[in-house]
């Protein structure tokens, strides 16, 4: 996987000098996942959100909602068993490769950041939907009152009217 903001490898971080544990790395292996699901270097968001005038994602276009959701591999690789492959899912990858393994575990997190992304727009979607639906019940209520107002108004003439032709029968 690559940013798109600097077109590094989102995990190179982790290939530097065989490293055995991804925390020692600091914030090299920090990503920010954007409201559309796209992910970063933590590094390169943050500067594309200071340096950007508009919240439009890189990738998509699409506007940028909220807080970015940071996403930091907390793998300490050293202590990961053929046992905890299993447990985590990492089937048929090698502890002997922890670029492979990070980037499984990394994979995995940022599938549940596009499935959050999916809600959300969803939600999103939703949202807009039941706006536009109250918009149009304002304007048939505003529509309404128009009319009880000028009903209303009729009515008070019509009133009058009979009053005035009733003291002119008079």
């Amino acid at each position: 996987m690559v940013c798109a903001i600097c077109l590094d490898d989102l995990f190179s971080a982790l290939a530097m000098n065989n490293p055995t544990t991804s925390s020692a790395l600091g914030d090299a292996n920090r990503i920010a996942a954007l409201s559309c699901g796209h992910t970063f270097h933590l590094e390169c968001t943050t500067l594309w959100h200071a340096n950007c005038s508009n919240m439009n994602c890189p990738m998509c276009n699409v506007l940028h909602i909220g807080p970015f959701l940071t996403l930091h591999i907390e793998c300490d690789l050293k202590h990961v068993t053929d046992q905890d492959e299993d447990t985590l899912g990492l089937e048929g990858l090698s502890i002997s490769d922890p670029l492979r393994v990070a980037e499984s575990l990394c994979n995995s997190s940022l599938d549940q950041a596009d499935q959050q992304a999916t809600r959300h727009r969803k939600l999103e979607a939703k949202a807009a939907a039941i706006k536009i639906k109250l918009d149009e019940k304002s304007r048939r209520l505003r529509r309404k009152k128009a009319i009880e107002s000028a009903l209303t108004k009729k009515a008070i003439r019509v009133e009058n009217r009979v009053k005035e032709l009733s003291t002119l029968s008079e």
